[in-house]
């Protein structure tokens, strides 16, 4: 299944780089649907080989692999950000066919909120140390997406490590770009990742309603 549930909670993850829009509550969760399997599957840019070392999250990405940490809905979560006080998405997520691989990419389209932000969410940290390299792709050409934070988290508390997607090759002009991401830059940047609370958000304050960022092919390497 690609789509798994997840539940409610309440986490603070602040991006200690970016104007603060003020507090969000992290309560909101995805809208949570099927393909409908009539799409024929993209082998992507780097296909799974049997016997290589590739840790998955259960969304976006279709691939192999070799491990996987699974939302659960209780202490794994995936959510979508809400503003603090409401229960407005500060985006919203639905599949889309333009992908890099598998049948389907995810699509998220900005309400207009003063802050839009989304990602995994762990209740306890997990060890993924022994993991090297994040890959992931992105496509838009919306204002909005010209750049944003890719943030990861560590410890209780924490702050989120931000990194600019730009430096890694994505540029906002309407294509895909396939970023492949050391580790070891976020642990520069104060990321513990053997105390990983969040090994993947997006994240920016900001943006017009309507504009579209495309997300697939998340996954990590022991490269």
């Amino acid at each position: 299944m690609r789509y798994v549930n997840a539940a409610c909670v309440a986490l603070l993850v602040t991006s200690a780089c970016r104007l603060d829009p003020g507090t969000p509550d992290y309560s909101g969760h995805v809208g949570l649907f099927e393909p409908d399997g009539d799409t024929e599957p993209v082998d992507g840019p780097d296909p799974y080989e049997p016997g290589e070392a590739r840790l998955a999250f259960g969304l976006f990405y279709e691939g192999g692999f070799s491990d996987v940490i699974a939302s659960n809905g209780t202490t794994i979560n995936y959510f979508i950000f809400v503003i603090e006080g409401t229960s407005q998405l500060t985006y919203a997520q639905e599949p889309s066919d333009d992908r890099v691989e598998g049948v389907v990419s995810d699509q998220i389209t900005l309400e207009g909120t003063p802050f839009w932000g989304g990602g995994f969410v762990w209740n306890e940290p997990i060890d993924i140390s022994e993991w090297t390299t994040m890959y992931v792709s992105f496509k838009s050409s919306d204002p909005s997406f010209e750049t944003f934070d890719l943030q990861v988290q560590s410890g209780a508390g924490a702050a989120a490590t931000n990194l600019d997607p730009r430096d890694y090759g994505y540029v906002n002009d309407g294509e895909w770009h396939n970023l492949a991401i050391p580790v070891q830059d976020f642990v520069a940047a104060g990321f513990d990742p053997a105390q990983t609370r969040s090994p993947f958000i997006l994240a920016s304050p900001g943006g017009d309603a309507g504009d579209v960022l495309l997300v697939d092919n998340l996954y990590y390497t022991q490269d």
